[in-house]
């Protein structure tokens, strides 16, 4: 791992070149592995020394260097692969009261933007021409650079509450369990989890399986064996969970998906 002095580093990001925005507007497949997630809001990742590198599907990867952006619109599917060197700044976290943060090998730090001003911001980006991203990109460096950071590392409980839930997502564990699994006490526990995941653990873990539950209706398992693949009690709590979430029945919605294609 190559350190990075951060200190030095954030004051300079007013003055980092961004020359190059990549523009992802196609939602993309979730696929399994760790860390996938998506933003309500559109995300701005910056390689801002080194190199970074952003996955929008299990196959496509985008990688870049120093000065080089990824625009990623609403819901686009996603992870984050652990630098191994130099550090990234990504605008678009809802989770946290940061919207903005700086990682690299080994830790990170958080700046302080309004949300709304983030929000209108990464919205004007992804409303304005090609050539207008790189001038948009160094006017949000410039109001970070502007702002005084403060370490932010995610706390030993809340990671392995992270954990615990995706060893066990395809298991019927009940989000006191999930808790449990932090050594912490139920209400500091579930306050600590909602903070950083913007999701209760039960509608977390609900989530996880609805998703998983579509994947495998698209590729053609039946409603009769996706439930005890995904963690749901029975069928009938798979019927009346992906009902009330997308209007339909599983095996109606996977005749819908098969015929539009």
């Amino acid at each position: 791992m190559v350190p990075v002095e951060v200190e030095r580093l954030w004051p300079g990001l007013a003055a980092l070149e961004v020359k190059r925005v990549v523009v992802v507007d196609d939602l993309g497949p979730w696929w399994d592995g760790m860390g996938i997630h998506r933003h309500r809001i559109p995300t701005l990742l910056v390689a801002v020394s080194g190199a970074a590198r952003i996955e929008v599907g299990e196959r496509r990867r985008v990688d870049l260097v120093q000065g080089e952006a990824v625009l990623l619109h609403s819901w686009v599917w996603h992870s984050h692969p652990v630098l191994h060197s130099g550090a990234a700044l990504n605008f678009g976290w809802t989770h946290r009261q940061g919207d903005t943060t700086v990682f690299w090998p080994g830790g990170d730090w958080e700046g302080s933007l309004p949300r709304p001003l983030v929000e209108r911001s990464l919205a004007e980006m992804v409303a304005a021409p090609a050539e207008r991203h790189c001038a948009l990109a160094r006017q949000l460096l410039a109001a970070v650079a502007a702002l005084p950071p403060r370490p932010c590392q995610m706390p030993t409980a809340m990671r392995t509450m992270a954990v615990y839930a995706w060893i066990h997502r395809t298991r019927p564990i009940t989000a006191a369990t999930l808790l449990a699994s932090s050594g912490l006490g139920y209400t500091a526990a579930n306050r600590l989890f909602s903070h950083w995941l913007g999701f209760s653990p039960k509608q977390y873990l609900l989530n996880c399986r609805l998703e998983l539950a579509r994947r495998l209706l698209a590729a053609g398992l039946p409603p009769g064996e996706v439930w005890a693949e995904c963690g749901f009690r029975n069928r009938a709590d798979l019927t009346r969970r992906f009902r009330l979430a997308h209007g339909v029945s599983p095996r109606r919605w996977a005749v819908q998906t098969r015929a539009t294609g």
